[in-house]
């Protein structure tokens, strides 16, 4: 009787790389001309503050409507 070896498959034959990035839209986006005017009116440095502005309306939630 004869046997037959079947070789078991190395770990990087049966391995996979991935990679997994998760990331969320802010709807904000950074705006110079309101940083750099506000700086000046306040006699700040320019980079003081940072100032965004917001893309879309505030959404209100079902359960925050009053009845």
């Amino acid at each position: 009787m004869n046997t037959i070896s079947i070789p078991e498959p190395s770990l990087s034959s049966r391995a996979m790389l991935c990679s997994l990035s998760i990331s969320m839209w802010s709807a904000r986006k950074h705006d110079p001309e309101a940083s750099e005017e506000i700086a000046q009116r306040h006699g700040a440095q320019p980079d003081a503050g940072r100032y965004h502005k917001v893309l879309l309306p505030k959404r209100r939630s079902p359960r925050s409507k009053r009845s």
